[in-house]
């Protein structure tokens, strides 16, 4: 998973083999067992995971069939966002 955001060396050419970010690969039998990032910020837990190299790059490998899992966690941001529009709401309706 490559977020430049909060890699301040982030590097232009992702072969450059600095190994500064992970790829995370996951096999499923169908899509909807896939997990789907929301927002900048989610944290995504994996469990069940192999890691290896793959063209020198780390790489997590997640095979849903046999036992892999995940979860997501929303980001703080989306979290104050909900809440903001909550309370923006509760304001129109008085």
């Amino acid at each position: 998973m490559v977020d430049p955001s909060l890699n301040t060396h982030f590097p232009k050419d992702l072969n450059d083999g600095s190994n500064n970010w992970a790829q995370v690969t996951f096999f499923s039998a169908t899509l909807d067992k896939l997990p789907t990032i929301r927002s900048v910020g989610c944290i995504l837990r994996v469990q069940r995971a192999n890691v290896g190299y793959f063209k020198n790059q780390k790489q997590f490998t997640v095979n849903l069939r046999i036992g892999g899992n995940w979860a997501i966690y929303p980001s703080l941001l989306s979290h104050i966002r909900k809440v903001q529009e909550g309370e923006e709401e509760s304001k129109n309706d008085e």
